[in-house]
């Protein structure tokens, strides 16, 4: 028996180099992000994962070292907006889905971005 009346679910998806290992378990949480929204819906708990994209960390010249590129620059102009994400745009995103203001949205995947990589013609 089940004695929540609400809840809330979040879920974040990494850039991980090499895109065909990357692009493979992102899909599969995307998935199994809306599958589990689903499922959760008759109990009034809401799933949504998070999909930033390029944020700037401490860890992102680690991630541009392993792709091969010369500049940020040339990693920014392979995602749609030309820019990256400031850690703290991705938590109100979070904040958002978590609060009371995004209790109409499940299943979403926030913020998703799509990235054509360098090597992609």
């Amino acid at each position: 028996m089940t004695t929540r009346t609400a809840g809330r679910v979040a879920g974040k998806v990494a850039v991980v180099t090499g895109a065909a290992r990357g692009m493979g378990a992102a899909h599969a949480r995307l998935l199994m992000t809306k599958s589990v929204a689903v499922t959760c819906v008759p109990d009034n708990i809401r799933i949504n994962s998070v999909h930033p994209g390029v944020v700037f960390t401490e860890m992102l010249d680690q991630e541009l070292e392993g792709l091969g590129l010369d500049s940020l620059d040339d990693f920014l102009r392979a995602t749609p907006l030309r820019r990256g994400a400031a850690p703290d745009e991705v938590s109100r995103c979070v904040l958002f889905l978590a609060s009371g203001d995004g209790s109409f949205v499940t299943g979403a995947e926030a913020g998703r971005t799509l990235t054509k990589y360098p090597n992609d013609r």
